[in-house]
């Protein structure tokens, strides 16, 4: 009998995708991307789900109930980011132990509240239920940007195109580098911060649906290695990452300098960034101009072209891919 295991995340999904594949015209977007596009009637909503486990994604004793909360609206607030959107308002389906204290659940739902003011994201509803563990569940509906011409744009992540430029915003492997930190008890708050407190690119995604008329799109859960092949594969082409190119913040490299740690693998692996990886033709000048123009501090750097081609590959400075064992973290594996 064959078990998850045999088959891995990617897989699976990819055969739940076939199962959906049959056309139903109230989906404008369906299963592959970061986030659904279905027919309102009076336009598209971008709708996006994701579950939090403890013991899987979180440990109690690494992050408090109230970043938790916050935590736990950002990264589905990131994929709606992903998809050049803004955030409408999200639905809680949250498990506890009985045990649960009340100042814990208090606390989680300040957090939320605190990512819902930011955000512009009220919760909307819910469930509550009793697990053996910590078990959320959350959905976030969105609407898209709108163009000059009043033309809704759903921002996908099979647009790329040979030709095309591919960017990561802000500052990759931080989040990485914190979650190292946790594990081997490392007093390291500004990295620890980025990984219990990610702050997903909304602005940045909508003003980059906007004056990127050709753009591919998807936020960086899972480490730019994996997530740019997401991009290849979606889109039938090929993505040369320079690996002199990739950016490393001063934190992220003074850490990795002390534990002997290439700061290029949590920048490539480490995940959980919900940083924005595109991919457009439009020059960094012309984006980062535009950026400027509206009061937005986040840095964009171009890493790498997307090329004709199938697959992703990492260049060294003299322009030759590098032979990398892919280390991004699977679900399901033996």
């Amino acid at each position: 009998m064959h078990r998850l295991c045999d088959f891995g995340e990617q897989d699976w999904l990819k055969r739940v995708r076939r199962w959906f594949a049959s056309a139903d015209r109230r989906l404008v977007l369906g299963i592959g991307d970061d986030a659904a596009a279905i027919d309102a009637g009076r336009g598209p909503v971008i709708a996006t789900t994701d579950a939090l486990i403890e013991g899987v994604h979180f440990r109690r004793d690494w992050i408090g109930a109230r970043d938790l909360g916050r935590k736990t609206l950002a990264v589905n607030v990131s994929d709606i980011a992903a998809m050049g959107a803004r955030p409408l308002a999200a639905l809680l389906a949250l498990s506890v132990p009985p045990s649960a204290s009340a100042s814990d659940l208090r606390d989680f739902f300040l957090g939320l509240r605190d990512g819902a003011r930011r955000w512009d994201c009220p919760l909307a509803g819910g469930d509550l239920t009793r697990a053996p563990q910590w078990s959320i569940a959350i959905t976030v509906l969105g609407v898209p940007s709108v163009r000059r011409s009043g033309r809704p744009v759903i921002v996908k992540r099979s647009t790329a195109r040979p030709g095309q430029f591919l960017y990561v915003t802000g500052k990759p492997g931080e989040s990485g580098a914190g979650l190292v930190a946790l594990h081997r008890g490392i007093a390291s708050p500004a990295l620890v911060a980025r990984h219990n407190r990610p702050e997903p690119r909304v602005r940045e995604g909508e003003l980059l649906a906007r004056i990127c008329p050709d753009l591919a799109m998807l936020d960086v859960s899972d480490g730019i290695w994996c997530d740019s092949g997401r991009v290849a594969e979606a889109s039938n082409c090929a993505i040369e990452i320079e690996s002199a190119s990739l950016p490393v913040s001063r934190a992220l490299a003074a850490f990795c300098n002390s534990l002997s740690i290439d700061p290029l693998d949590p920048v490539l692996f480490g995940g959980e960034d919900y940083e924005l990886l595109f991919a457009t033709a439009v020059a960094p000048a012309k984006i980062q101009q535009a950026f400027r123009r509206h009061g937005l501090k986040t840095a964009i750097t171009p890493i790498g072209r997307v090329k004709s081609g199938r697959g992703r590959y990492l260049l060294d400075p003299s322009g030759r891919r590098i032979n990398i064992a892919d280390r991004t973290f699977q679900h399901f594996t033996r």
